[in-house]
């Protein structure tokens, strides 16, 4: 055999292997698409009874379906917003003031009031009340504060107006 004859049947049995080991791999994924197939068709037959274009009662194009999705959730965050605004309403400004200055006005100010009415009512409060230390630093953590001295306060005033005789403790959290 001569140098030529032997480059050509390497290259061909080479060749020849790659188009063998390619059949054994296309007999092997034939199964796998005859499993795939039956479902495959049951698929499209679902498809096209729920989104067939002659067919509008059975089912929506995904376009419209969305738009109405986008609606209904409209519709639940009106609703959502209108409940929450009856249930919590909104702070009033002297509790919204978030520097450390105006918080810490804004607390004295309330434990005075508090204390008063208590003392005018011959009501007992706890000799300490909640933020007696002060407002915190932190930005977050002063506004949390002021809306829970709002709560305390108004709490204090539903006692004092229901004839409590005593409040053992006000109790952060």
């Amino acid at each position: 055999m001569t140098p030529d004859q032997r480059v050509l049947v390497v290259w061909g049995g080479v060749g020849g292997a790659i188009i063998v080991v390619g059949c054994i791999a296309l007999a092997m994924r034939g199964s796998t698409l005859s499993e795939i197939t039956p479902r495959a068709r049951s698929q499209h037959a679902t498809y096209l009874k729920l989104y067939h274009p002659d067919r509008p009662q059975e089912g929506m194009p995904a376009a419209e379906a969305l738009q109405e999705l986008n609606k209904a959730k409209e519709r639940q965050d009106n609703a959502l917003h209108k409940v929450e605004a009856a249930l919590v309403p909104d702070l009033p400004k002297g509790y919204l003031g978030n520097e450390v200055n105006s918080a810490a006005a804004t607390i004295h100010a309330d434990h005075a009031t508090m204390k008063t009415r208590a003392q005018s009512q011959q009501m007992g409060l706890p000799s300490t009340l909640p933020l007696d230390s002060g407002p915190d630093k932190d930005e977050g953590k002063r506004a949390i504060q002021l809306a829970q001295l709002y709560l305390y306060r108004a709490v204090v005033d539903q006692c004092l107006d229901a004839g409590v005789s005593k409040i053992t403790a006000i109790t952060p959290g």
